[in-house]
């Protein structure tokens, strides 16, 4: 059986003293293997973890069984609605004696959380846990619920703060709900906090803002009590290694006079009618016209079936060329990573590619080819899909292109440390693809709020 890196140890040692608690190591810590060891010591555990990414239900399994071999019973429930059937009559027909770690995903947590609850779990171990946001949606009620019911609970998550300060509480509220019962209260508290009226009402509309100024140490603070969090340079120091910092280059690209054509007119009016299309290009809101703004920059080939990919793809074409080696390379939208695949195939590249629409044997294939390295291999996926729970890219790229970057910190974050983590033995370099005079700059701008809150909160242990 394989050995625990000191980091490791330090982690389920604080783990051991506490039966609620968060474990917020960036990525490449190897969490999994550290929750499937704190599962398999509280008797009938349950872990929930995404659908997609390296850190999915598989994932987990085979960390399970490399770590802890026969020591523990195990059971994966997904697949259709039968096949969940099927494996909850295994389950649930006699009583589970002796360690037990049922692996399931968010999707079943919600669809299947009274079966869930039946089993009668001591431990729960929620991956990802940043994806609890959102008080009022199904899956978190469903993770309330089933956090309530245990005796202990562990949140696994890189980026305990996606977006705001107010994502915190929700992950408090799992671990130590007698101290977080409030959102509002706890919002009041800690945070900014903006009401406004519209049309002659009466009842207004709060939003967080800002932690209040002295808040960031507040809540450090009452965090030492519940969360363990180590930063790359301390776990890599911790193995007796070293860690580079990511090495950022910003390329910025012009829009073709056509594409600055259809983005004023969205930008302008909201819509756009072109003569190849038989409906006009339409944004109903002021969200939805941001999203089209985005698509236009990032790749406007498919949304005006033009032919000719967009000036970011063709950029990063010609970044690709001039690296020389093993390329990672992830957008926000499907159809970019289809066009650039497209254009990087016909240039002779090798190209996988990984979305949430591929199956997951076509995503585990892709992994396998990128992993055979070669100068001409790329792998090309998108932000939500590759840029969570995927290991084993830092053995084969260092070189990540960010055609586009996701709203959230945690996402570019999560994205960057596929290739900035342990076991990545040379320098990374990030290049960031930014339309000149775009909603990339918006995108810029809010960002740099929102790593300024996560710099702030973030726990130094040294």
């Amino acid at each position: 059986m394989k050995s625990l890196h000191p980091d490791q140890k330090e982690a389920l040692a604080f783990l051991g003293n506490h039966d609620r608690a968060i474990l917020g190591d960036a990525p490449g810590a190897g969490k999994t293997a550290i929750g499937a060891i704190w599962a398999a010591e509280h008797g009938i555990a349950v872990v929930v973890t995404p659908k997609l990414g390296g850190a999915g239900p598989a994932h987990w399994v085979a960390e399970i069984q490399e770590w802890l071999g026969d020591s523990v019973a195990w059971a994966q429930v997904g697949g259709t609605k039968l096949q969940r059937e099927d494996s909850w009559s295994l389950l649930l027909d006699e009583p589970l004696t002796g360690p037990t770690i049922v692996v399931l995903t968010y999707e079943v947590l919600k669809s299947d959380l009274d079966r869930i609850l039946a089993l009668h779990p001591t431990a729960v171990v929620f991956d990802e846990a940043h994806r609890l946001k959102g008080r009022s949606t199904q899956v978190t009620k469903a993770a309330k619920k089933l956090a309530h019911s245990a005796k202990a609970v562990l949140l696994m998550t890189g980026t305990p703060v996606k977006n705001m300060a107010g994502d915190l509480w929700q992950l408090l509220n799992l671990v130590d709900p007698k101290n977080h019962r409030s959102y509002w209260r706890w919002a009041h508290e800690h945070c900014y906090v903006e009401t406004k009226h519209y049309g002659g009402s009466g009842r207004g509309v709060s939003r967080v803002g800002d932690l209040r100024p002295g808040h960031d140490v507040i809540l450090k603070h009452g965090l030492r009590d519940v969360m363990i969090q180590r930063t790359p340079q301390e776990i890599a120091a911790a193995r007796g290694n070293h860690f580079d910092e990511p090495v950022h280059t910003v390329w910025p690209v012009d829009l073709s006079k056509a594409e600055r054509d259809l983005y004023k007119q969205i930008s302008d009016n909201y819509f756009a009618q072109l003569d190849n299309l038989e409906r006009p290009l339409m944004a109903v809101n002021e969200v939805s016209k941001i999203n089209l703004l985005r698509q236009i920059s990032s790749d406007w080939s498919r949304l005006v079936d033009s032919g000719t990919p967009g000036s970011k793809v063709k950029t990063t074409v010609e970044i690709i060329e001039d690296i020389g080696e093993p390329v990672l390379v992830m957008a926000q939208y499907r159809s970019t990573v289809a066009t650039l695949a497209h254009e990087l195939g016909a240039a002779g590249y090798d190209v996988s590619t990984y979305t949430g629409e591929s199956s997951h044997a076509d995503r585990m294939q892709a992994l396998a080819d990128f992993g055979k390295g070669g100068t001409r291999r790329v792998l090309v996926g998108t932000i939500d899909a590759l840029g969570e729970g995927v290991d084993g890219l830092q053995h084969v790229a260092r070189h990540l292109i960010l055609l586009d970057r996701s709203w959230s910190p945690s996402g570019n974050t999560q994205a960057i440390g596929r290739l900035a983590r342990t076991g990545q033995d040379k320098p990374v370099i990030v290049h960031h693809i930014v339309a000149t005079n775009s909603t990339d700059q918006r995108v810029a701008e809010a960002l740099a709020r929102k790593e300024e809150l996560q710099t702030a909160l973030h726990l130094a242990y040294n």
